[in-house]
């Protein structure tokens, strides 16, 4: 019940988010190319902070050679 509850309060955040993301981007009166730098950057942290452990283990059984091709 609890994790059904969070998944419901994540997606309420995440659709309010969005919604307000292009009024609030209107406001600041940014160009698009910096927008869209500020887009990608925080996505990608955010994004790369639950996958972060998987990437680290799955580094972890490479060996010299496989890690020479990443």
């Amino acid at each position: 019940m609890i994790k059904q509850r969070t998944v419901y309060l994540s997606l309420f955040v995440a659709t309010f988010a969005v919604s307000w993301a292009a009024i609030l981007i209107k406001l600041t009166g940014a160009g698009p190319l910096p927008t869209a730098f500020y887009r990608m950057a925080l996505s990608t942290i955010i994004l790369a902070i639950p996958a972060f452990p998987a990437v680290r283990r799955t580094l972890k059984i490479l060996n010299a050679g496989e890690m020479f091709w990443l």
